[in-house]
This record gives structure tokens, sequence and C-alpha cells, in this order.
């Protein structure tokens, strides 16, 4: 396999191309974050697309993956090749136990329930996946530049939670029955990507953290369900926010 013609034609650019920092987000438009920033070039090949933007003197990527874990695990896997070291991952989940739409969720860990096939099984069962499951880890030092940035505006954010959330690998496997025993390991919310991500960062030495929000509570309030008008205006105060903050973290300077 020749990976820089690989690479080319995934994203239609040169791996030199791209700065030392990374957003990368399943579905959010590139678009939504060009506000106050400014934009360098876009790309868009077969598979990727995205933009170079450059704020308070500092460069760095937006990426859109396309949603599920395959496509965000192998864009963090194809950064390896380039100056990228850092990745905000930009995404939202369902919320389970306390969380209400729009809260904003610093994932420290990210449970690997992935594998479509195995939710559809005959003899399938969540304990199969709870016993055979590992968690994977956001980088720590990263993680801990982030929460003292997020913490420190709390008035301007709203609520922001740390803890674990649980990829799924199918989203017909979000069943009554599922959501609840997964609702029960006491996990933040359910998405699809974050594992893969923290796997594939670790696994290419970039420090990765997942920032994600609550864009519906699937067991009471799921997404295809009649959302009040209070509950419109959460969500996109959320999807701000996330957005907003996640460009923050991105021209942050290290510690």
């Amino acid at each position: 396999m020749d990976k820089n013609k690989f690479f080319k034609f995934c994203f239609s650019i040169e791996p030199s191309v791209f700065p030392d920092t990374a957003v990368i987000t399943p579905f959010i438009p590139v678009k939504n974050f060009e506000k106050n920033s400014k934009r360098i070039t876009s790309f868009k090949g077969r598979v990727y697309s995205g933009v170079i933007l450059e704020k308070n003197k500092h460069r760095f990527a937006v990426i859109r993956s396309g949603m599920g874990a395959s496509f965000a695990g192998d864009a963090v896997l194809f950064m390896k090749n380039t100056s990228i070291r850092r990745i905000i991952f930009a995404g939202a989940c369902g919320g389970l136990g306390e969380t209400r739409i729009g809260d904003i969720v610093l994932c420290d860990k990210a449970f690997d329930g992935e594998t479509f096939s195995k939710y559809h099984l005959p003899d399938f069962s969540m304990k199969q996946v709870f016993d055979k499951g590992t968690f994977k880890s956001a980088n720590r030092e990263y993680l801990k530049l982030a929460e003292t940035f997020l913490f420190a505006k709390l008035n301007e954010i709203g609520t922001v939670r740390t803890g674990t959330v649980f990829s799924i690998g199918s989203l017909l496997a979000e069943t009554r029955q599922n959501l609840s025993e997964i609702d029960a390991q006491g996990f933040l919310g359910i998405d699809l990507e974050l594992a893969a991500v923290y796997h594939a960062a670790t696994a290419s030495r970039i420090a990765a953290i997942g920032l994600i929000f609550v864009s519906d509570l699937p067991r009471t309030k799921p997404l295809w369900g009649n959302m009040t008008a209070l509950d419109k205006k959460n969500y996109n105060n959320g999807l701000n926010n996330l957005v907003e903050n996640a460009i923050e973290l991105a021209v942050l300077k290290k510690a």
C-alpha cells in the first residue's frame, strides 16, 4: 500500500499540510468551527473533508469523519503520518444517569462496546459485552489541561461533567433492555466512536480527549421523539458550547 497516495485519496491534500492539532467531528458541519477564525485552506477527499483554520496565530485542522467507529478511528490513524500531536474529538452522546440535554461531557474513558455483529446474534447478552470489553482512556495530561480550562468557565458553559461513556456498535442495539443495563453501570452517556478514537490515538502516540454534548436522553427523550422548546434550546446551546470550547482547546497553549 502506498500510504501517501491513499492519504491523498481520502483527504485530497498532502499530510504535510496538517498542523499540530486537530478537531475531529463525526457530524458537525465544519463551517460551524470557522467563526472568528481565518480559513487557510479546505479539503474534500473521497472519505474525509474539512478545513485548516487559524486563530490567535495558532493553526488547527477540523476533520469531518462521518459517523461510526471505523471512520473516526481511521481518521485518527491517518494522522500518525502528519504533524498532528493533539486531537479533540467533538461529538455527541445519548445522556444517561443524571445528565441533561445540552450538558457537556469531558470523557476520561470510553468503554469499548463496539462490533456491530455481536449485538444481533441470537444468544446476545449485555453481560458478554461487559465481561469482554475494555476501557480506552484519554491522554491524562491533555485531559487535565482541558478540565482546568473548562471548569474555569462554568458560568459561561453551564453543566460540565467528567466521566465515562459507552461506545456501542449499533444504533439498533440501543434497545430498552440494553440501555437499562448500560445505565446501571454508571456511564454518563452512549456514543458510537469514542472508544475507537482513544484506541487509535494511543496506538499512534497522539494525545486525544473527547468533548461531547448530550444531544438526547435515549431512555426518556430520544432524538426521534418530540422535543420541547426548552429541549431544543438546550440542544442548540450545548452544540454551540461544544464547538466554541473545542476551538478554544485547539488553540490553547500547552501547560
